[in-house]
């Protein structure tokens, strides 16, 4: 499990440094399936559990590039706190990336006989020796289809038999299902919290807190939409908090100081607070970005702000839902 875990954190590690992000998500669906198949163990002992988390967690970390969201709220379910984008970069073991053994597949005369696992180091008498063992080339041995001459040859070429046979190194493909790994849909219809309540119904009873100015009005409505869909609020089980920054960030300044850009910068801090109680089970943080462009006239100016402000605040109830349903989703 370590072995795969690092070898993917070595594949989308230069995978994402080379642009090629279809490659980097193929590695990242074979971390999974490894991961998936590792999660069936019926009674793991400590090294494998070690190894299942290490897995999760960096399974979580080489994907945020490219699902952000699905990225932030799986980090959450897993009870870590802060955001994963704020996480350094796995780094690779390289005494992992290098396997002790190796899948050989044997061919007679084109034809798959069989395959067999033997050291990666194995001598070349060792190899043939295996493969001569297996039934079916035995049966072919026996029927003389091919003869007793050999010969062998390491590195790019394959290994071959003067008539008919080849051995040829092969690597396992792994599926690209993700239906073992135990997640089920966080927004599903049928999706129940750890104690058994539809999540539908928990995020409804949150009551977000009232947030000073246009954005934060702007933001909870966005968030109370999202969790009642409109419909009435649920008896409120739970208090959300909300705090905001807004920042303006300039952009493609000209030589006489104008911006022709500027980027609006929204921050958001929260507290989930339990509303019998009073006490906070969770905190979290989000951040939105929207570009804008400015120009001489107000008004269209004051519109293109009010449209990134708009946006920012979209992504950013977003985020905190999620982070939000993420929590009570295991609660």
């Amino acid at each position: 499990m370590r072995r795969a875990t690092h070898k993917s954190i070595a594949g989308v590690t230069a995978a994402v440094e080379r642009l090629r992000f279809n490659a980097a998500v193929a590695q990242i669906y074979e971390l999974a399936n490894a991961l998936s198949a590792a999660l069936q163990t019926p009674d793991p002992g400590e090294g494998l559990r070690f190894a299942i988390r290490e897995a999760a967690e960096s399974l979580v970390r080489i994907a945020a590039p490219m699902v952000p969201h699905l990225s932030e709220e799986c980090w959450q379910v897993l009870g870590n706190q802060g955001l994963v984008a704020e996480q350094a970069w796995p780094v690779a073991d390289p005494s992992l990336l290098t396997e002790d053994t190796v899948t050989i597949a044997v061919q007679v005369n084109g034809k798959r006989r069989g395959e067999l696992t033997i050291a990666r180091d194995a001598a070349k008498e060792d190899i043939e020796a295996a493969a001569l063992a297996l039934d079916a080339v035995a049966r072919a041995s026996r029927d003389g289809i091919f003869g007793r001459s050999w010969s062998c040859h390491r590195g790019s070429s394959m290994w071959s038999h003067s008539r008919a046979i080849a051995v040829v190194a092969i690597a396992a493909v792994t599926g690209l299902g993700l239906a073992g790994c135990g997640f089920q849909p966080l927004y599903g219809s049928n999706t129940t919290t750890a104690s058994g309540t539809r999540l539908s119904e928990a995020m409804a009873s949150v009551d977000v807190q009232p947030i000073p100015g246009r954005v934060g009005q702007k933001v909870r409505n966005e968030l109370i939409f999202s969790n009642t869909g409109g419909g009435y609020a649920a008896t409120p089980k739970y208090k959300l908090k909300i705090a905001l920054r807004e920042q303006d960030i300039q952009q493609l300044v000209q030589v006489t100081g104008n911006a022709q850009g500027q980027v609006f910068q929204l921050q958001a801090s929260f507290t989930l607070v339990d509303a019998s109680s009073g006490a906070v089970i969770h905190t979290g943080k989000a951040i939105s970005r929207a570009p804008y462009t400015r120009f001489q006239e107000v008004f269209a100016n004051v519109r293109a702000r009010y449209n990134a402000e708009d946006r920012a605040a979209a992504t950013i109830s977003e985020s905190i839902k999620s982070q939000v349903a993420a929590y009570l989703a295991t609660t």
